[in-house]
């Protein structure tokens, strides 16, 4: 009776053990295995961004619009503490339209032609979810950023007091989110608002409108490859 308890038990036990093998090594896996990965990984990336400028009556005066496209790219580094990233990123974009005199708060055109490029350098960090699981396809994020505009406006036959090359200082607010496409590469939206004073000369279009915000909102679009 011993004999076939014993026998009884040890199969049962071998039946237990090739049905179960993948919840035995689950429970005795360490911890960093079921979190996943946590080292810091890099992110390159492009992006397309459409800002709705806030100097809206100036930009509308000399550009016929105060929404702008631009194309650009960054480096991020996420995971560097838990959900805490950073990342660098530049855009570039370039405006025609012609110069303008304000008058009692109408608009007169001159009829000379003028381009402006706006040349934004983004310095930001914030926090990421689910950015160290590796096998999360969405991961939100929100953060905080300085910014340096790089702004130019040139026309013909315009002196060089007329021309403007200046730098402005700005700060910005984001949120949005990552969607992991296949592997390492990803996409991603985001929204946007930038606060960037300028300094309008007297004889200015924007000091006719009282405006000095070259910041404003942006909505961007992001594609990339994660290492």
């Amino acid at each position: 009776m011993k004999t076939f308890a014993s026998r009884y038990s040890a199969v049962a036990a071998l039946l237990i053990g090739s049905l179960f093998p993948a919840t035995v090594f689950a429970q005795s896996a360490p911890a960093s295995s079921r979190a996943g990965s946590s080292r810091p990984s890099i992110g390159i990336f492009g992006m397309f961004d459409r800002t709705m400028i806030a100097s809206r009556q100036s930009f509308d005066a000399v550009f016929d619009t105060h929404t702008i496209s631009s194309l650009g790219g960054g480096v991020d580094v996420v995971n560097l503490w838990k959900g805490v990233f950073l990342r660098v990123d530049g855009s570039s974009s370039t405006l025609t339209g012609e110069r303008v005199v304000v008058f009692n708060g109408d608009v007169f055109a001159l009829g000379i032609p003028l381009t402006a490029t706006l040349r934004p350098i983004e310095v930001g960090g914030g926090w990421r979810l689910a950015s160290n699981d590796p096998r999360a396809r969405f991961s939100p994020y929100a953060g905080v950023s300085a910014i340096i505009l790089k702004y130019t406006e040139t026309s013909d036959f315009a002196d060089a007091d007329e021309n403007v090359d200046e730098s402005y200082t700005g700060v910005g607010v984001f949120g949005g989110v990552d969607v992991r496409l296949v592997k390492q590469v990803f996409a991603g939206v985001e929204a946007q608002y930038r606060s960037i004073t300028s300094a309008p000369g007297p004889d200015s279009v924007a000091a006719s409108f009282n405006e000095k915000n070259l910041g404003g909102t942006v909505l961007r679009v992001r594609f990339g490859i994660r290492f």
